[in-house]
């Protein structure tokens, strides 16, 4: 029955966590008293059965099952105490009985305490790889996703595109000015002025497969999951808007000096994207937005494919 109990929680990872850590518990003080009980039947028909049993239990219980401290420790001490009292009951002499009380005692505790030492190294690890994770994936300026994360993420949203029949965009932004502004206000006020963009395009990718990119310096590119030329047309005007409000001052003289977004769209219908590769698409986007920048700037291209 505890076995059945804990293999139930192990493939039942939905429930409460709670819920599975108690029930877990239930099922492995059942496994030990059940054990105690098959120990007591086994002295009074005269038969062998190996008290080592007991020591397995405890290993589950302390270490193997990694149940929280407090959990760990009840259950040892049910199954401790319980199989002390049938060795009382079976005859067992007290002295023994002591002996083992003892042994399972100082077992148990080693158990847990080997259970606490390893959550808190896989815990340090888990930080640490997530730490590596982030940083090999984002930007660290500016929290977006980076250039290498982009062509990973995007190829497989494009896959998913094709399975769901709907379109896609890739949109390239580049800023206007922000070397005059990095210039005239420091290299303190272009990072913020980079941060702030940031938060921006970030803002616009709150649907599931949308996401946001620094691709490098002033350039930044968004992946438009199941959109329309419509949406797209909104989204970059929105963004030129966004941007355009940006502004930075001097404390002295107040004098003003603005952002602004040159933006080139690809969007991507159904029917195509079976034969046509995310760079071509990227590369697409920034010719049109170059033609932006040779023109006027502070506007957007947008292509159907």
């Amino acid at each position: 029955l505890g076995i059945l109990v804990i293999f139930y929680n192990q493939n039942k990872l939905k429930l409460n966590r709670s819920f599975l850590e108690i029930t877990t518990l239930i099922g492995v003080m059942i496994i030990g008293i059940g054990h105690a009980e098959i120990l007591s039947i086994a002295e009074n028909y005269g038969l062998f059965f190996p008290k080592i049993g007991v020591t397995i239990i405890l290993i589950y219980i302390g270490l193997l099952l990694a149940l929280p401290i407090k959990f760990a420790i009840v259950g040892s001490v049910v199954v401790i105490v319980y199989t002390c009292y049938i060795y009382l009951e079976t005859g067992v002499p007290r002295k023994d009985v002591i002996s083992y009380f003892s042994f399972y005692s100082m077992f148990s505790s080693c158990c847990i305490l080997m259970n606490v030492a390893c959550f808190r190294i896989l815990k340090s690890n888990s930080v640490l790889m997530k730490s590596t994770d982030d940083l090999a994936h984002t930007d660290e300026l500016t929290g977006l996703y980076n250039r290498r994360f982009f062509y990973l993420e995007s190829i497989k949203h494009v896959k998913q595109a094709v399975r769901d029949d709907v379109e896609y965009a890739v949109i390239s932004i580049d800023l206007d000015n922000f070397k005059p502004l990095n210039d005239h206000f420091g290299h303190k006020s272009g990072d913020e002025a980079l941060a702030n963009v940031g938060d921006i395009l970030d803002s616009y990718c709150q649907r599931p497969f949308d996401f946001a990119t620094r691709m490098g310096g002033d350039e930044f590119t968004l992946f438009m999951y199941g959109t329309t030329p419509a949406h797209i047309e909104k989204t970059c005007n929105n963004i030129i808007s966004d941007i355009l409000d940006l502004q930075w001052k001097t404390s002295k003289n107040h004098d003003a000096s603005y952002l602004s977004a040159s933006i080139g769209a690809v969007v991507v219908k159904a029917e195509i994207q079976d034969f046509i590769h995310m760079n071509d698409v990227v590369e697409l986007a920034d010719d049109l937005l170059y033609e932006v920048k040779k023109g006027q700037k502070n506007a957007y291209k947008l292509k159907v494919i």
